[in-house]
């Protein structure tokens, strides 16, 4: 680490939520003006088989969330990752699963 040199501002977060109700396995994010379309968002990936998608300007509930049907066997949600899609007019959400699943959604 950078020890005593280190400014105080690295350890204050930006924001916090509470996304899920066990283990959070991956997060990712991606910026909002200037990135192409859309708005600052954070995706995140869980324990409980969910993958949620959250604004950050509005952090109090997710704007998006796939989770298993209630008749199927959760999986671990293992990965995630949300980016523009290839023409840059929507924004994609990518996840993996500990069954060896991928699943790819629009969410934009």
């Amino acid at each position: 680490m950078c020890g005593s040199n280190c400014p105080s501002s690295l350890f204050q977060p930006v924001s916090s939520l509470r996304a899920h109700e066990d283990l959070v396995n991956a997060v990712d994010g991606i910026a909002g003006l200037g990135e192409g379309v859309g708005p600052p968002e954070v995706a995140t990936a869980s324990r409980d088989g969910r993958v949620k998608v959250w604004d950050l300007r509005c952090p109090d509930r997710p704007t998006a969330c796939m989770q298993p049907s209630s008749d199927s066997q959760r999986r671990d949600a293992w990965a995630v990752a949300v980016g523009n899609d290839q023409k840059g007019e929507g924004r994609v959400l990518a996840a993996g699963y500990d069954n060896g699943d991928v699943k790819m959604v629009r969410t934009s």
